[in-house]
């Protein structure tokens, strides 16, 4: 008899739980066929959220495309002028070239010329000093001479 017991028991315990089951299921079709319309609106609203989203985000690209665009186009301009200064910059350096070899050959012209112009002083100073001794011998010599001519010619 126990096991008779224990068999209605577990078939009342089964009748129980295919009941629940059975009530579960129908609420569960409920929800379903309640929820239905609502989860729609949501994903109705969900997509337009993010189609709304979307054009936000290709408008931001695309601004984005013509910040990179100009940013390229300034770079290209950066570039162009770097060229330009890189150029006019070696075209200084030869300028600055040749105009340190001219320097250097001008000063040693200014060197040759002032050893010259010393040479020309001493050569002045020598003749300035012949022809100082020269004037002074030339008062004896004078004196020399009308002394000569005065005893010649009898005076």
């Amino acid at each position: 008899m126990a096991l008779a017991d224990s068999v209605r028991d577990a078939g009342h315990a089964l009748g129980i739980l295919c009941d629940r089951n059975a009530e579960q299921r129908k609420q569960l079709e409920e929800v379903r066929a309640g929820a239905a319309p609502e989860a729609v609106a949501a994903a109705e609203q969900r997509s337009s959220e993010l189609e709304a989203e979307v054009t936000r985000l290709k408008s931001e690209a695309v601004i984005a495309d013509q910040r990179t665009s100009a940013q390229e186009a300034e770079v290209l301009r950066l570039r162009s002028e770097a060229k330009a200064a890189e150029e006019e910059k070696e075209g200084l350096q030869g300028l600055l070239r040749v105009t340190q070899t001219e320097a250097r050959l001008a000063r040693n012209e200014v060197v040759t010329l002032t050893q010259k112009l010393d040479g020309a002083l001493a050569e002045t100073k020598g003749a300035s000093e012949a022809l100082a001794a020269e004037r002074d011998q030339r008062l004896e010599k004078d004196k020399e001479i009308i002394e000569d001519y005065k005893q010649s010619s009898g005076f």
